[in-house]
């Protein structure tokens, strides 16, 4: 496992590597801290997809707002945000993704910023 703050770091070099745009990193930047307080509110240190998606979920009602089919797109970008520390496990996986366009939950959609 990897301690929540490392893989955030390695992520966010990946993302600003590939060129993501300023604006976006700043979007991400504060979801990211707003996921290691809830982290740490709950005394987790290393990475869970089962937390992050706690989230998400605590964040937006994501669970049931998929189930009514009512999501919205800022939904969707916090579930990239946690999608995404998950594949970053996987050596290799941000290489796929495109800045500016993403395949997340539901196709693909504009990222923030």
């Amino acid at each position: 496992m990897v301690a929540l703050p490392v893989l955030v770091s390695g992520l966010e070099a990946g993302m600003i590597r590939l060129g993501y745009k300023d604006s976006t990193m700043t979007w991400y930047r504060g979801a990211w801290r707003r996921l290691q307080r809830y982290f740490t509110a709950r005394g987790v240190e290393e990475f869970s997809l089962d937390v992050a998606m706690e989230w998400v979920d605590a964040a937006c009602g994501f669970f049931a707002k998929e189930q009514a089919g009512t999501l919205k797109q800022t939904d969707v970008y916090l579930f990239r945000v946690a999608q995404m520390l998950g594949d970053w496990t996987t050596p290799g996986t941000l290489e796929a993704m495109k800045p500016g366009r993403m395949q997340g939950h539901g196709g693909t959609e504009e990222v923030p910023g």
